[in-house]
């Protein structure tokens, strides 16, 4: 285990409507990300959906940031239109499932990204301000896949590699399969290790997702992930599909403090990981700006 930004990661808890959003504010998500799971493993939401919830969120708990999944790049031709996003989303994630590899990649996806920030940087301008501390324009989440083959994408090593390229402030490692597999099953810990000191060499944010469930908290936090993604978790009884339960979620919480706590005892500290404390001078500017920075740690408390 290396060095780690905080003790406990971030929980991230993705919701499908405005319903879900409160039992995971509730329950104290400290990012609530959007998505529409029986659309795929990044499935993007209704922009109706995306609106409810951004603006139920700032009413409800403005620091609390918004995420959204916006699918994958290759689902983004240049005749499909941009879907209008409203303002106050702090993070976009786009996927790389069916990208292919090397420089293409990295073009068709910052094509992708451009089209999409240029649409709700337009939006802003001409939009009441925002909440504080949300700028205008989302910072950028690269989404690998663990199960790569399986998504013909790049692999996680290579979709870092784009993420520095692309200008984006974090990865997420996430499966794009989402059957009785979760992210253990096809990344050892060795691996995780090494994709999160790949990742904080190039300043960015490392998050983790991919059907975790309490149980497999002590393995994925030895690569000390900045984020920790859920919703089967989250949902009764552990079904992605079904509905997001303030109680479960509370429990997960609790879960993950506790395993958090168990890996800063039992740890020798031995620099297995990249630090994250410095982070390269030719980092782009949004990378700097990482999930971590400037969201104060929610108590487990939380309401």
């Amino acid at each position: 285990m290396g060095d780690c930004k905080r003790e406990t990661p971030l929980l991230l808890v993705s919701v499908r409507s405005a319903r879900e959003a409160v039992a995971a504010l509730a329950g104290g998500c400290d990012v609530l990300d959007v998505k529409e799971p029986s659309r795929g493993s990044l499935g993007m939401a209704d922009v109706t959906t995306i609106k409810a919830i951004v603006e139920l969120a700032q009413a409800h708990d403005p620091v609390v940031p918004v995420s959204i999944a916006l699918g994958e790049a290759a689902e983004w031709p240049a005749q499909r239109q941009s879907p209008g996003l409203p303002p106050g989303i702090a993070y976009a994630k786009l996927g790389t499932a069916n990208l292919p590899c090397g420089d293409q990649a990295a073009s068709q996806f910052s094509s992708v990204r451009r089209r999409i920030e240029s649409d709700i940087v337009t939006d802003c301008a001409s939009s009441a301000p925002r909440a504080t501390g949300f700028a205008p324009a989302p910072r950028w989440i690269a989404v690998a896949y663990a199960d790569f083959e399986l998504a013909c994408a790049p692999s996680p090593e290579e979709v870092i590699e784009l993420a520095s390229a692309c200008g984006c402030a974090g990865l997420l490692v996430d499966t794009f399969t989402k059957d009785h597999k979760r992210l253990i099953d096809w990344l050892d810990d060795d691996r995780l290790i090494s994709l999160a000191a790949q990742s904080r060499s190039l300043g960015l944010t490392f998050a983790l997702a991919g059907r975790l469930q309490a149980g497999d908290l002590s393995r994925v936090l030895q690569a000390c992930p900045d984020i920790i993604g859920i919703r089967s978790a989250a949902c009764r009884a552990g079904q992605r599909t079904g509905s997001i339960d303030a109680e479960a979620l509370r429990a997960f919480r609790l879960a993950l403090q506790g395993a958090a706590a168990s890996q800063f005892r039992s740890v020798d500290f031995s620099p297995r990981v990249a630090s994250v404390n410095t982070i390269p001078s030719h980092a782009p500017d949004n990378a700097k700006q990482s999930f971590g920075v400037c969201i104060p740690e929610r108590s487990l408390g939380a309401s």
